[in-house]
């Protein structure tokens, strides 16, 4: 009987420990479930916290973008009101204002009233200019290898200038000047074809770069140009545009290059005797902007300033293209001479020049300039 009671004893014993035993891993499975799906939940919710604040920057951004803050565009040049540069900077202010309802405001300076050539890219440094034009050969005393589009002839016509410095080549350069000098070419404006021009009282008839011999010839004042000078045969001496006009009235330069159209809007026509059209250099300018308050703008504010840049281009390109078609005439109207030269005379000569100075061709980039050439 003793035996039994223990046996019974034993057994309730085993199965009470056995219960136990189940019922604590009952209890840590349910403890570990409640934890697994606390976690869930705590990363369900830090998820969805991201998310909301994800989507509150992106609103924050939409409003500031939408919020119709206003901006001004200081937009300043050494060109006259009468030049096509001009004119191009108006239709872009009108295109601008108009297309964002004034949210963007565009005050024009012209006749270098705000800043110089020289003095306007500080300007843009300093935060106290917005936008200019530029070209390659001021460029290239930053950017060495955009030499390469600074060689005389190396655009045979108006269509291959647009084809390469508005398309995906000129591109790839105005991301570059950017990135380095932190001002951002938006385009480039047809300036004309520069050609010779001669004063009065000279007494020459310039045909070929022979006759360029020992002439007193203003460039503008970068080593690009100066160069171009010296390739054509001539004496190159810097000059401000400012100071070109009495200059030549005064017999203190011999003559100047310059597209037909600049010497009509600068009135330089009164002091010249000849013009020789080499068209050495399919002209353009760059409208650009700083870098910095280019990003202050939304991307649709970004889009419209470059909207606005076409309409600009457009309006340049098209005057020019008309005024080259009759303002030689004019000029010869006024009893100026018109000297219509063969063209690959000069451009060998200044080919073979280029050849004879390598120094002058040790930054160019080849690459670029077969580019250029292939896109013909």
């Amino acid at each position: 009987m003793k035996k039994s009671l223990i046996c019974v004893l034993s057994l309730v014993l085993c199965l009470s420990m056995v219960f136990a035993l189940m019922t604590g891993c009952a209890k840590k499975e349910a403890a570990a479930e409640t934890t697994t799906a606390a976690e869930t939940t705590a990363a369900a919710e830090t998820t969805a916290a991201a998310a909301e604040t994800t989507t509150a920057a992106a609103e924050t951004t939409a409003a500031a973008a939408n919020s119709g803050e206003k901006y001004t565009i200081r937009f300043s040049t050494v060109n006259s009101p009468e030049s096509t540069a001009y004119k191009g900077m108006e239709a872009f202010k009108d295109a601008l204002e108009k297309s964002t309802n004034g949210q963007i405001t565009v005050e024009l300076y012209h006749s270098g009233s705000l800043y110089t050539d020289e003095t306007q890219y500080d300007a843009m440094d300093s935060g106290d200019l917005e936008m200019i034009y530029t070209d390659q050969f001021w460029l290239a005393n930053k950017i060495p290898y955009l030499s390469t589009l600074t060689a005389a002839y190396a655009f045979d016509s108006y269509d291959h200038m647009e084809k390469v410095l508005n398309g995906d080549i000129g591109q790839k350069i105005y991301d570059d000047v950017a990135s380095q000098l932190g001002y951002r070419p938006l385009g480039a404006c047809y300036f004309g074809s520069r050609v010779l021009s001669f004063r009065k009282g000279l007494g020459k008839t310039v045909k070929t770069p022979d006759d360029m011999k020992g002439l007193i010839f203003r460039m503008p004042n970068t080593d690009a140009y100066l160069a171009i000078g010296k390739a054509l045969g001539a004496n190159p001496t810097p000059l401000s545009l400012g100071e070109v006009y009495t200059a030549e009235q005064t017999g203190t330069i011999d003559g100047q290059d310059n597209p037909l159209s600049m010497l009509d809007s600068n009135s330089f026509y009164e002091v010249t005797e000849s013009i020789t059209l080499t068209n050495h250099i399919m002209s353009s300018v760059w409208p650009t902007i700083s870098e910095k308050f280019w990003k202050t703008l939304s991307p649709d504010l970004q889009q419209k300033v470059q909207d606005a840049v076409k309409t600009m281009i457009e309006t340049e390109d098209k005057t020019v293209l008309d005024s080259e078609s009759t303002l030689a005439d004019k000029f010869k109207g006024m009893g100026i001479q018109i000297i219509t030269p063969d063209v690959a005379v000069w451009s060998d000569h200044v080919h073979q020049y280029y050849k004879d100075n390598a120094d002058l061709t040790k930054d160019w980039d080849m690459d670029l300039y077969n580019q250029i050439q292939a896109a013909k």
